[in-house]
């Protein structure tokens, strides 16, 4: 496997991002064995316990696989690829046994937004498609949700309906894989406009913003969701140095 050099002294998550990219554009077969860890860390011109790290990343990701004593592998991962992607809401609340509804509120291109913009490396006042859905659970509405993306993806978000997965409407679309996403929570007091749909008024919540990567770890989506407080409640699971974040639904 020839692998490219990340700069001297890379992260483990820039040596997982060019290790990422080089096996899902085909650099890399599957089954094929990756370089010895210390080979790795020379290359990266970095340390061996920083390379475990980011093959981990990737194995949690089912990128590669570990045969502890013998080697890491390159995984099979393109015939498992609709296990890749990231659940859609949909999904998440299937999976914990609750009926889930998505209700489209509107769909808008060529909208201006500086915070998605920047996180989907865009111009800050680059032209933006926008969907807006209402998510509820058990007929209850918990969230207000907006999803940007790029404006040569406004058709797909003209298509979307409230059965569609935008994730999977993409991927039909260009070809791009909902991978990995990085999410950034804060408490907020839900906009007066929000009230209506929401079915509340003037009560706290959560602001989510996440921003969604595809296989090559290039900017996919930004969704910016407002939680009700008094309906969803986040839970953080620790485990060996590491957290998982899920929303639970008092409804």
């Amino acid at each position: 496997m020839s692998i490219s050099l990340s700069q001297p002294g890379s992260g483990y998550l820039a040596i997982a991002g060019a290790l990422r990219s080089q096996i899902t554009r085909g650099t890399a077969a599957p089954g094929e064995q990756l370089p010895p860890i210390s080979e790795l860390a020379q290359r990266f011109e970095t340390t061996a316990i920083t390379v475990r790290r980011a093959l981990r990343q990737l194995e949690e990701e089912g990128l590669v696989r570990v045969e502890h004593g013998v080697g890491t592998f390159v995984a099979d991962w393109s015939r498992g690829f609709d296990l890749l992607h990231l659940p859609s809401f949909s999904e998440e609340m299937g999976a914990r046994k609750l009926r889930s509804e998505t209700v489209v509120l509107g769909r808008e291109t060529g909208v201006n937004c500086p915070t998605a913009g920047q996180a989907l490396g865009l111009e800050p006042a680059a032209p933006l498609a926008v969907l807006s859905r209402l998510r509820k659970v058990e007929d209850v509405p918990v969230a207000f949700q907006r999803s940007y993306v790029d404006i040569r993806w406004s058709a797909v978000v003209e298509r979307c309906t409230a059965e569609t997965s935008l994730y999977d409407a993409l991927r039909s679309a260009g070809g791009s894989t909902a991978l990995t996403a990085e999410e950034r929570l804060r408490a907020t007091i839900l906009p007066q406009s929000l009230w209506e749909p929401l079915q509340i008024e003037g009560t706290a919540g959560w602001l989510a913003e996440r921003t969604t990567l595809d296989a090559h770890g290039n900017p996919l989506v930004f969704d910016e969701a407002y939680f009700v407080g008094s309906r969803v409640t986040l839970r953080v699971h620790r485990r060996s140095g590491q957290a998982l974040l899920e929303y639970e639904i008092s409804t």
